[in-house]
């Protein structure tokens, strides 16, 4: 079995999270009046261009990665409105279906789902 490499691993998930908030910022932050559509393709372009102008490191690969795929997000949730909601809590979300008072399971005998206790 290979062996794990956990600082590579950690090191990646902290470039991609570094990429994916500094996106979300320069969408939501800059230029407040422009077209929504315009600014996350401008964050798909910004993304795919640091890694040639940081030194190709490869954490500069992994923030440009990250600015990259919010950048996507968001511009594919532009077009699609269904899509808008991925990656945001719902206010009116009933915990009450992931295990809150009102827990629901399988029922044995008829095997439907209920929300009987």
């Amino acid at each position: 079995m290979r062996k794990l490499n956990f600082s590579k691993i950690g090191m990646k998930a902290a470039g991609l999270g570094a990429g994916a908030v500094g996106a979300k910022v320069l969408i939501s932050k800059v230029a407040p009046n422009m077209n929504p559509k315009l600014k996350s393709a401008g964050a798909i372009v910004l993304g795919a261009l640091l890694p040639e102008f940081a030194g190709r490191s490869q954490m500069m690969a992994d923030v440009g990665a990250g600015i990259m795929a919010v950048g996507a997000s968001e511009l594919i949730s532009g077009f699609v409105p269904g899509l808008a909601g991925i990656g945001e809590v719902d206010p009116s979300f009933d915990d009450s279906v992931a295990g809150g008072e009102g827990e629901y399971f399988i029922d044995d005998d008829d095997n439907a789902i209920n929300g009987n206790q």
